[in-house]
This record gives C-alpha cells, sequence and structure tokens, in this order.
C-alpha cells in the first residue's frame, strides 16, 4: 500500500483524468481518451473514489435503475465502473468504498443493488449472490431456417396477420411498450427507463451505433423486435443480434425463421438471452452453444422497503418472521422482520436491529437469493445461508418463486 488508509469520498469534475486513467488501466479502455472526459457527476450516478495521499486507488459508482419484480419497478442502484489500482488490491479499499456506496444509494431510495461481478467472491462479503446471468449463444445460422412460420393469416378465420417489416426512429414507443410487456412477466429485467437509457429518437439512434431493427407486427401491433448487425464479412459472416425480444410464440417463429435467411452469407448467429429462454422451445436441434457468460448478483439494501416495493401472486396471504445475519463483518440489513403479505402486496416492519434465536435465519447471500426467487430454499440450506425451522420453506419459495430471472442489459 503506498500510504495511509483511504479516504473516501465523492468523484468530483476535477477527478475525471484520474478516473478515467484507472478506468484504462482495469478494464484496458482504447486510447486516446475523449474530449471531453467523462463527468463523473453526471446526471443519474453517484461515483466514490478511495484515496491515499490524495491518490485516486479506487473508485465505484451506482447507476440510477429500476428493475421489474413480481410485475412491479422496484428502485435499483447499478453498481458498475468498480476498478482499485493493481498495487492496493487486498488492501481494503473496496471494503470502505463498496459500504460508502450503499449508504447512498440508499439515500437516494434505492432498495436494491445490482451487478455484473467479474469474480464472484469479491462481493459475497457485502450481501451480493448470483440470481442469474446474462449469455450470449451461437446458433448454426441454417437451424433458424428450419424454425416453421405461421401460415399466411385467413382473414375469414380471425387469426392475426403477422408482418415483419424495418424498424425505424418513429417506432421507439412502440418498441418500448413491446419490452416493458414482455420485462414485466419476468423477474429482474430493468424498466429500461431513466437517465441511463435514450431520452429520445436521436439518442436511440446513436446508442444502435449502425445495428439494423427488424419488427414484428400482428394486426398492425408490434409483437417483436429484433436488433442485429453482420460482421465478419461474407461467407463465413456472422449475424450478432443484440437485443430480441418477442411476446407472442407468432413473433418468435418469424424472427428466428427471418434471421436464418442468411445462412448462405452468415453460417453462425450470435444472441444474448438470459435465464431458461422459451426461444429454445422453438428451435428444431439441440444447437444452444454459449460464448460469453456474465453473472448477474443481486443484494438487498433495505429489507422492509425491498418487500414492500415488489408484486406477489395475488392468490397467496403470509405472515412471516425471520432473521437476516449481520454476515462478514456486520451490515445494515442484519435483524428480525416481519414480513406480511395479501392480495399480492406486502407490508414489512423491523422487529430488532438483532436476529432473534430460534426463527428462520437467512445469510445476507441467501435474502438475495429468496427475495429474487432464484434458489429455493433447500438450496440455500445445502448452501450453509440459510438455518432454522423449516417450516415455512415451502411458503417462501411460491411467495417470491415461478417467475424467471431474467435480464437484458449490461452495465
Amino acid at each position: 500500500m503506498t500510504g495511509g488508509r483511504p479516504v473516501v469520498r465523492a468523484l468530483t469534475v476535477d477527478d475525471a483524468r484520474a478516473s478515467w486513467d484507472l478506468g484504462v488501466e482495469s478494464f484496458g479502455h482504447a486510447e486516446p481518451a475523449p474530449d471531453p472526459l467523462p463527468d463523473p457527476t453526471r446526471r443519474g450516478r453517484v461515483m466514490l473514489g478511495a484515496f491515499v495521499d490524495d491518490t485516486l486507488v479506487g473508485r465505484v459508482g451506482a447507476l440510477s435503475l429500476s428493475s421489474w419484480w413480481g410485475g412491479r419497478e422496484v428502485p435499483t442502484a447499478g453498481i458498475a465502473s468498480v476498478a482499485v489500482r493493481l498495487e492496493e488490491r487486498g488492501s481494503g479499499s473496496l471494503g470502505l468504498l463498496m459500504p460508502a456506496l450503499h449508504d447512498r444509494a440508499r439515500e437516494r431510495g434505492d432498495v436494491l443493488a445490482t451487478l455484473y461481478a467479474t469474480a464472484q467472491g469479491i462481493y459475497r462479503r457485502f450481501g451480493y449472490e448470483t440470481v442469474t446471468s446474462f449469455d450470449q449463444v451461437e446458433l448454426p445460422t441454417r437451424l433458424l431456417l428450419d424454425v416453421p412460420v405461421d401460415e399466411p393469416a385467413d382473414a375469414q378465420d380471425g387469426t392475426p396477420e403477422v408482418r415483419l417489416r424495418r424498424g425505424t426512429a418513429d417506432d421507439l414507443d412502440a418498441m418500448q411498450a413491446a419490452y416493458t410487456r414482455w420485462a414485466r412477466e419476468h423477474d429482474g429485467p430493468l424498466t429500461r427507463s431513466g437517465p441511463q437509457f435514450p431520452p429520445d429518437v436521436t439518442a436511440f439512434l446513436q446508442a444502435l451505433d449502425g445495428a439494423h431493427v427488424t419488427l414484428v407486427e400482428e394486426d398492425g401491433a408490434v409483437t417483436g423486435y429484433a436488433t442485429w448487425r453482420r460482421t465478419d464479412g461474407y461467407h463465413q459472416g456472422v449475424t450478432a443480434v443484440d437485443d430480441l425480444v418477442v411476446i407472442t410464440p407468432s413473433a418468435a417463429r418469424a424472427l428466428l425463421h427471418q434471421l436464418g435467411t442468411s445462412h448462405a452469407v452468415a453460417p453462425t448467429t450470435t444472441l444474448w438471452t438470459s435465464g431458461a429462454d422459451p426461444l429454445r422451445l422453438h428451435l428444431p436441434g439441440n444447437a444452444w452453444r454459449p460464448v460469453d457468460q456474465r453473472p448477474y448478483a443481486l443484494a438487498v439494501l433495505d429489507v422492509p422497503a425491498a418487500f414492500e416495493a415488489r408484486g406477489y401472486p395475488g392468490h397467496l396471504d403470509a405472515d412471516l418472521t425471520f432473521a437476516v445475519s449481520p454476515g462478514h463483518g456486520g451490515d445494515p440489513v442484519a435483524g428480525t422482520y416481519r414480513l406480511r403479505v395479501t392480495a399480492g402486496r406486502a407490508t414489512c416492519e423491523r422487529l430488532a436491529d438483532d436476529p432473534a434465536p430460534g426463527i428462520r435465519l437467512l445469510h445476507p447471500r441467501a435474502l438475495s437469493l429468496a427475495y429474487a426467487g432464484a434458489q429455493p430454499s433447500s438450496a440455500q440450506r445445502q448452501a450453509g445461508l440459510l438455518t432454522g425451522p423449516a417450516d415455512d420453506d415451502a411458503v417462501w419459495d411460491t411467495l417470491t418463486g415461478g417467475r424467471q430471472v431474467r435480464v437484458r442489459d449490461y452495465f
């Protein structure tokens, strides 16, 4: 370590160069640096730095996001831009930065925090656990051509007419509506609203960066779309699908089949997905090869507010008392709680600052898994993250389970 105990403070505009250089060192960004450099204080993010002798040795950021859980939007801090100087790793800088960043996120109203963990073990001590993964898979394009498409609509039988067309800037609202309809049926996807996403058509076109958009319409309504680009030349090329969203089976079949028509010049297709994607149910073969996997982890920042923000099955009533352990070295979420759920909504109150004995006791990592419904109680127990009576296991598993945890955005 180059000096004494690091001092943690918010980054300012004057720290932009040091922050950029630390990012280049950690992530290998291409030089030259942009002009102007990214502003650490720009809207929608909090950036903290650890300084030793006035030298920036570590930084972390929290983006202002929302994500879908149980069909409701939950304020979420997207943790990003984590970087620590090589010589300072293991010296405790991150142990100071992450709790301070969580405090800032809670003050902003975020009740969850999520991140893409390049090394999962680093973040588990802060209550994070993997709940899904953002994966790129590779497929033979010719396989997609074999996906059967619906017969042309018959005006007499009321079958919707399925039509593909090129998307334009005028379709932004329709695409967002289709995405929202898809996302709210899952747990975990971002809402794609707020300062981190294109605020207007011009910004949307810039974000596409030359990618094409193909829409599926059924009776004039957008029921699916794909953003894609062609890479790697002719005959040995790739169709890279950056985003594929479908809300009807006919839209899924139409898009997959149409992507397959490029097989002669692009024999490989890649697409980004997560979870047990039902797209696989349309494929006539078994080819589905992961080529890039990015684990997505979640931590609960505010237990009562997080459980009250999400939705639940409308038919289930529950009255549950549970405790959260301090984890490794203490945690603001530790304590004893009572959760009551009625008609799809919850109230949650903190009963004590310390875990009560003899009741269901969750490690903060188990709390993350339970909230997301990513692993059942039995798996949490097998991992040593959940102890205490098992009487309520089935209730917990039903309360937050039943939906796939899926993501579509990397940050």
